[in-house]
């Protein structure tokens, strides 16, 4: 959804995220969502798996983080819930 209506998202990024970067907030915002995409790709394939997940863990990590900031309990929530599942693939990753 952030390529497709960025003006929607780009509220969630917070300043000092484009401090940190000297990026603009749209420039971040796509560089994320392209990160989001490998992300899920890395998942996709089970031998990247692992690398994917704990990616993934951590991008939730700072998205919830940030969400609980702005509070935004709803999207918190959700990402909480993606959260949990990411800890519950890394997991399944590591006995299988």
């Amino acid at each position: 959804m952030a390529f497709l209506t960025p003006e929607a998202w780009v509220s969630f990024i917070p300043s000092f995220a484009l401090k940190l970067t000297g990026l603009s907030s749209d420039t971040l915002l796509y560089v994320l969502a392209g990160l989001e995409v490998a992300i899920a790709l890395m998942m996709l394939f089970w031998s990247f798996a692992r690398f994917g997940f704990a990616l993934a863990i951590l991008v939730l990590i700072l998205l919830v983080g940030t969400e609980v900031a702005h509070r935004s309990w709803d999207i918190a929530a959700r990402d909480f819930a993606l959260l949990t599942a990411a800890a519950y693939g890394t997991w399944r990753s590591m006995i299988l």
